[in-house]
Parts: structure tokens; sequence; C-alpha cells
């Protein structure tokens, strides 16, 4: 601590033992269970310590009036191979909200999830619905009247209408869903068959 500071200046270095709201950032071992993350980017933990010893080095990140203390425990370990420690103790919540802080200090503001659109989120919802009432053995008539209502699928000849082949085409997509294709919502870009 430089001795120019006061007291309620100075960041008093607490060992994550003490100061459960430190976040521990420790070199990553073996993938668990052999996960791999290839398309993910590393989070720049890597500060200048404010303190360091033979246990660790300790940084304080800030912006403005929020701060965390980040103790690395061998502060020459790259950030693309550190991993964050959460100690299985009764301060848990206290040390996952202290992450949590952390890591909205280190990373901008999130862009929204563009993976899938508004339009196809509530395509995929129709598509779910029309499958629950295929699979509680309802007619594609019956489907179609409880998502549009009885009034509109009236208004036309049902073998012909535009709403049956709707409904026809909601139930055949949410087939290929249900059988592996949700997998394809969890990559960057929908991959089209």
């Amino acid at each position: 601590m430089p001795p120019s500071l006061s007291a309620l200046e100075a960041t008093l270095p607490w060992t994550p033992q003490i100061n459960p709201g430190s976040v521990i950032v420790a070199p990553a071992g073996k993938p668990i269970g052999g996960l791999h993350y290839p398309g993910a980017k590393p989070i720049k933990i890597l500060h200048p310590p404010t303190f360091s010893d033979h246990m660790g080095a300790l940084s304080v990140i800030r912006h403005g009036t929020d701060e965390v203390q980040v103790f690395r425990l061998d502060p020459t370990v790259p950030d693309e191979n550190a991993t964050f420690l959460i100690p299985a103790d009764s301060h848990v919540a206290i040390r996952l909200d202290a992450l949590s802080r952390l890591i909205r200090l280190l990373t901008p503001t999130p862009a929204p999830d563009t993976r899938l659109t508004k339009l196809q989120r509530r395509r995929i919802a129709a598509m779910l619905r029309a499958s629950d009432g295929r699979a509680e053995d309802a007619s594609q008539k019956s489907i179609a009247e409880a998502m549009f209502g009885r009034r509109r699928v009236s208004q036309e000849y049902w073998p012909h209408a535009s709403l049956r082949f709707h409904i026809h085409r909601l139930l055949t997509d949410a087939a290929r869903l249900i059988d592996g294709g949700y997998l394809h919502l969890l990559s960057p870009i929908i991959k089209r068959r």
C-alpha cells in the first residue's frame, strides 16, 4: 500500500479465505468430462497486481463505485488458460455474486442474442404448441382453433384452408426440431437443411 494514501483511499488486500467477495482465478486443469469451448474467447482478467506474495497476486478491478478483488493463484498463467474457482462452502452465494459483478466489470454490455430473431422465437413457440396438441391426439383443425380461434378457422373451407397447411407445416417443422434440430439453435448461425 502506498503510504501517501489515507486509510479511506487504500484498498486492503484481503485473501479469499477472509474476504469471500474475492474472485479466485486458478490455472485451468483438464477439461471436465472432455468439454472444450473452441468458439469462446477468454475474458481479459489479467490486471496489474496491487499486492502479491508467495500465495498469489491480488488485483482490484474497478468501474465507477463498484470494485472486485481478484486473487490469481498463479499470476503467470495467461487469461486463455485461467479458470474461476468457486469453493463450495457456506459463502458460495457471496462468491457467485462477486464473480457475476466481475464479469459485468470486465465484459462490455453483451450484445443481444442474435441466434434467433423474434419471428423465429414466435414460430418455435407455435411449433411446440402445435406439437403438444398433436401429442394429446388433437386434430389439425382443433389445433388451429386453439391457436387462431374458431371464428378464423370457420371462415375458410377446411380441406383447402391456408391455416390447415400452416398447421401441417408447424407440425412437420416441430417434429424435425424435436428430432435433433434443436441442436442447431445452440450454434451462432442456424443451419438450414
